[in-house]
């Protein structure tokens, strides 16, 4: 657990329209070195996730991990909320132009590029769509789990986190830097895989480390209005 400067937080909640359950999403992932965000969809993960990693990262870089289709959103996510911070993308612009970027956006095939730039000031990385990366097998996980190596604070997101298996989550809590993740595949199946009691017990291991919110928390939206209209279609 890490101190929360609250006056930074709270600014930063209102210059970027936060909501309340959104500034918990943001102070919950502040808090901690690693955190699993598995709001529903529509909750606004990406902008929560925005704000915590600015807070934490200060003025150093932040690295934004995603599906290529992704990118885009991430760039216009980052400014509606932070208009004036530059993005940069790797393999459209330069590791020059990257190190005088405040946030740079990688998608999961090109963080092999990255892994070897270590001269670039990664304060934060965000791990968008994380379930994509179960497979630690995979080159795209390992060039992910070499990054996560030398970034102090990691944060993931997915709307998934519990996949088929139980197994499957090892590799995200490996990359986020769980101690969970630092027991071997094997071990962690055994402790936690295979029986309800297993189950049970993942849970209780995770729950301070994973966030997952459905729509319930959308109290301000008011009461849902249904209205039946009747329309005369042209040619009936």
């Amino acid at each position: 657990r890490l101190a929360v400067d609250d006056d930074a937080l709270q600014a930063l909640a209102r210059q970027c329209s936060l909501r309340p359950y959104q500034v918990e999403g943001v102070r919950f992932l502040a808090e901690r070195s690693s955190a699993l965000l598995g709001d529903d969809m529509g909750l606004g993960k990406s902008r929560q996730a925005a704000v915590a990693a600015r807070l934490v990262a200060g003025q150093d870089i932040v690295l934004v991990v995603c599906p290529a289709s992704l990118g885009i959103n991430w760039q216009r996510e980052i400014h509606a909320v932070f208009p004036n911070e530059t993005v940069a993308f790797i393999g459209e612009h330069s590791l020059e132009a990257c190190a005088k970027a405040r946030w740079i956006i990688a998608n999961y095939e090109r963080l092999a590029g990255l892994v070897k730039a270590t001269h670039l000031p990664l304060a934060c990385m965000l791990v968008d769509e994380a379930h994509n990366l179960k497979e630690y097998q995979a080159g795209r996980t390992r060039n992910a789990f070499l990054l996560a190596e030398r970034i102090k604070r990691r944060f993931l997101l997915t709307g998934t986190p519990i996949l088929n298996r139980e197994v499957e989550i090892h590799t995200l809590l490996r990359l986020s830097g769980h101690a969970l993740g630092e027991l071997s595949l094997k071990d962690f199946g055994k402790r936690y895989a295979g029986s309800p009691e297993n189950g049970a017990a993942l849970s209780e291991q995770i729950r301070d480390w994973m966030l997952r919110r459905g729509k319930d928390v959308l109290t301000d939206l008011g009461q849902k209005i249904e209205q039946v209209r009747y329309l005369q279609l042209a040619g009936g």
